[in-house]
């Protein structure tokens, strides 16, 4: 008997026996896999091509299973086919494996795998990559943001206004798939889980009226991301149903529908939305029992409107709200970006200040990292499809893969990794020392543990930083400064009795410069600073 090990996908080839002029409409094929238990699971099957049906599934108990189709055609191809397999413990060292699918957690604060362990959302906007690359590159790649630490991977699943080189549908009067398209990808999104890291696509991209999620009518939608759910549900993936749209008001009740079909008998997966640039959409989702997770895009600029936002919007004002989701950040400024070519690009101490604030305003889930070059995937410099009136030149993806922040996302992982970051909450009662507003562009955030026994700082400037110590628990008996751009650390002991506090952060090491601003000229970059507080 076959041995399939633990939360690995097994795949089920089935051969029909009669042609189909349009299988996609005319053939709906299902497997029912009975656990050891007895307890059934239903999983549709997907059309890949020809006469060929598969299915995908991901055991989660040990021992032995059955399985067995059902097709609304008279095939015996496709019905009534069946057999046994073993589920084994998995022995390797992919976390993935080891430890399961992600959920939400029951604190309801940050995902977690199936055996309940942590789950930090480190992710990299590669969206072009699986459409784009090569696979030596894609394999290049993957093993380059594994080394970096990073836990996942964000990503395009069709033809959308920045790809439009293959098609992965059309629409006459009726949706039409081109199944090759997809098994050029299959390999790429196995390889996201092969690498450690959580595959994230977006089904259905919504930002202009040649993106699916908009061109698309409503039921055509539907059977497409239900598509894309039969054929990649068995992996280890967090679904981004909609990306980069507008779902607010009267346009989110297209979207709740949507959902409510895609999701409504297969939602073991995590789900999400990714709306556009300082929209927040968690209150047309509230009640939605498919939304699992609140995603927000905090905007590539860094007008003073965008970093007020962040650190005084939704995001760190609506958290909270019941029921409470996870909160990441989807979609901070892009590094290298100089969106609408106006003054300067956004450099790595913009993008630490993004990801730093979105792991403090709201309970820590995780971040997203972007880099022009990567997203885009160029082969060569060149414009970027569809973004041609607000992007520079656009360098080729491989320039940028070991670019300063995409190294400091590394540095980012291994301090999150050494703090309670699962019981950090949002502290702004910490900070209301300062006696005069602060811009947005320099406002501290901060961030304690549930039991009060350690707090944690970021201030995006070298300036004193006045605290409110009372809701700590115990003296402050440690405190460590933490240079964010290099990771290095000074530590010392401390014994604070006083209430209130004031702390001045050590001189950098170094200072980062930037060349290329709207002039030309160099420009010094603040010195940002982690701060973490122990307490005895």
């Amino acid at each position: 008997m076959l041995n399939v090990p633990r939360w690995t996908v097994l795949e089920i080839a089935l051969e029909a026996r009669h042609e189909y002029p349009d299988p996609l409409h005319e053939v709906a094929v299902q497997a029912t896999f009975t656990d050891p238990e007895g307890k059934p699971r239903q999983v549709d099957a997907f059309w890949d091509g020809e006469d060929t049906w598969r299915i995908r599934f991901s055991p989660d108990m040990l021992g032995t299973w059955s399985w067995r189709t059902l097709s609304n055609v008279a095939d015996a191809g496709l019905s009534k086919q069946s057999g046994e397999f073993n589920c084994v413990a998995y022995e390797g060292d992919n976390p993935l494996y080891r430890h399961g699918p992600l959920r939400v957690a029951a604190s309801r604060s940050y995902l977690e795998h199936r055996d309940s362990t942590p789950f930090f959302y480190l992710a990299d906007t590669a969206w072009n990559g699986p459409l784009r690359s090569h696979p030596g590159d894609w394999q290049s790649y993957l093993e380059q943001r594994r080394e970096q630490n990073f836990t996942a991977v964000q990503f395009v699943t069709t033809q959308w206004r920045a790809y439009q080189e293959k098609q992965a549908f059309s629409m006459n009067e009726r949706l039409s798939i081109e199944p090759t398209f997809f098994q050029r990808l299959d390999p790429k999104l196995g390889a996201i889980n092969q690498a450690h890291m959580v595959a994230v696509p977006v089904l259905l991209w919504s930002y202009g009226p040649t993106d699916p999620g908009l061109a698309l009518p409503e039921g055509a939608a539907m059977m497409l991301a239900r598509y894309l759910l039969a054929r990649w549900g068995a992996y280890n993936v967090i679904w981004i149903l909609a990306g980069d749209g507008d779902y607010r008001g009267e346009r989110a009740e297209r979207w709740k529908r949507i959902g409510r079909e895609v999701f409504g008998r297969q939602h073991d997966r995590p789900v999400t939305m990714h709306p556009m640039g300082l929209h927040w959409v968690e209150p047309e989702f509230r009640d939605e029992q498919w939304y699992d997770f609140i995603g927000y895009q905090s905007s590539h600029s860094q007008s003073p409107q965008a970093l007020q936002w962040l650190v005084d919007g939704p995001p760190a004002r609506q958290w909270d709200v019941e029921p409470r989701r996870p909160v990441i950040n989807l979609e901070p400024c892009y590094e290298f970006l100089n969106t609408g070519r106006k003054g300067r690009p956004n450099q790595a101490y913009d993008v630490r200040r993004a990801t730093y604030r979105s792991l403090l305003v709201h309970p820590p889930a995780g971040v997203t990292y972007g880099a022009d070059p990567v997203w885009v995937w160029n082969e060569v410099a060149a414009p970027a499809l569809g973004h041609e009136d607000t992007h520079d030149l656009v360098q080729p993806w491989s320039d940028a893969l070991d670019s300063p922040a995409a190294a400091q996302m590394s540095i980012l992982a291994e301090i999150w990794a050494a703090l309670p970051w699962t019981d950090l909450r949002p502290a702004p009662d910490m900070l209301t020392g300062h006696s005069e507003p602060v811009d947005a562009g320099r406002q501290p955030v901060a961030a304690r543990s549930t039991d009060g026994r350690v707090a944690v700082v970021y201030l995006p400037t070298g300036e004193p930083v006045q605290l409110d110590l009372t809701s700590l628990n115990g003296k402050v008996g440690e405190i460590a400064w933490i240079d964010p751009h290099n990771g290095h650390l000074q530590a010392a002991e401390a014994d604070f009795a006083e209430p209130m506090l004031e702390l001045t952060p050590p001189e950098p090491a170094e200072i980062e410069t930037l060349v290329g601003g709207a002039d030309g000229a160099s420009e010094q970059m603040p010195a940002d600073w982690l701060l973490v507080l122990r307490c005895r």
